[in-house]
Formats: C-alpha cells, structure tokens, sequence
C-alpha cells in the first residue's frame, strides 16, 4: 500500500518538471520572436536619427545635428552604423569650420567652432586628440573673435560705423560673453545715433 501511494507520486513530480521545462521552453522561444522586432525597432530609429541629422546638416543647423546623435548614441552605444556615422559626422562639421577658417570667413569659422566646443564633452571620446582637442577648438574661437575684432575697429577707425557695429554683431554670435565687443557696439551706437541726428 505505501508502494502504490509512493508510485503514485513520481508521475506527479514528473510532470510539474516536465511542465516547467516547458513553460521555460516556450517562454524563451516567445522572447526569441520578439528580439527580431527589437533589433528591427533600433534599425529604423538609427536610419531616422541619421536622416534627421543629415537634414538639419543641410541646413547648416550643425547644433541640431549633433544633438540628433548624441540623444541616438546615448541610448544605443554599441550600434556600429550610428557610432560610425555619429564620429562621420564631427569631422564634417569640423571640416566645414576649417575651410571657412582658411578662406577668412571668421564669423562662420567662429560660428561653428563655438558649436563643437559646446558639445565638446559629448563628443571628446569620439575623436582622436590627434584630429582635435578643446584647446585647439578654443584657440580657434578666439583668433576668429580678434581677427573679426580687428576687422571692426578699422572699420570703426574710418568713421564706416553701421559696418563696424555688423562685425562686432557676427563675433557676439559665437562669442556672445565677449564684454568688450558689447562695450565697442554699444558706443559705436551711439555715435551712429549722434551722427543721424
């Protein structure tokens, strides 16, 4: 009789594990139906990211631009194309900077170096130090402020006021804490001011 009532409970048992295994079983079969849309979701968000970003680069919003892959990146840091086209990128913008810098173009020089030092901190793990560093970036922003700085006070110098203050008003665009343009514009206003009376 306890043989019977023993035997009786291995089938039990038996079967709880059976059916265990194979809730585990289908359980991870489910997920593994899922991952592909997972994987499928971060592709097409990755190929939005990157046609967002190449909008806003055709638009000359390089700000815009680098946002758009950072807040990308951020969430998938390990997705190849994304990193790839997110350094890609960078350097373009970097590179855009330079031949406006070479070509004496120093207010968009300026413009968009500012936006690579802003963003600096985001982007530093990305770029070799041989390409470029805060320093270099920093150095650059300043030389486009003075050159332009310089540019204004000739022109100020020679009595060509409105153009003088149109100088100063570009170097505010990527140098906007810089006082002593503020001081230059605010009187060289006024005297514009004096004169048109």
């Amino acid at each position: 009789m306890i043989r019977n009532d023993m035997m009786s409970r291995v089938p039990e048992k038996s079967i709880a594990f059976l059916c265990i295994v194979l809730f585990l079983f289908f359980s991870s079969c489910a997920y593994l139906k899922k991952e592909p849309i997972r994987v499928e979701s971060k592709r097409t968000e990755r190929d939005q990211t990157i046609n967002v970003a190449q909008k806003y680069l055709d638009e000359g919003d390089f700000q815009k631009a680098l946002e758009t892959y950072n807040v990308a990146y951020n969430k998938y840091p390990h997705e190849y194309e994304l990193r790839s086209n997110y350094i890609r990128i960078i350097h373009y913008i970097k590179k855009n900077a330079d031949i406006a810098f070479n070509r004496e173009d120093f207010a968009q020089a300026g413009f968009i170096y500012r936006v690579l030092l802003n963003n600096y901190a985001d982007i530093k793990h990305l770029i070799s130090s041989a390409s470029f560093d805060r320093d270099f970036l920093s150095n650059r922003v300043t030389t486009c402020s003075k050159t332009l700085n310089e540019k204004g006070l000739v022109n100020y110098r020679e009595g060509n006021l409105e153009e003088a203050i149109s100088i100063w008003g570009k170097i505010l665009e990527f140098d906007p804490k810089n006082e002593d343009v503020k001081k230059s514009i605010a009187t060289a206003t006024t005297q514009l001011k004096t004169l048109q009376k």
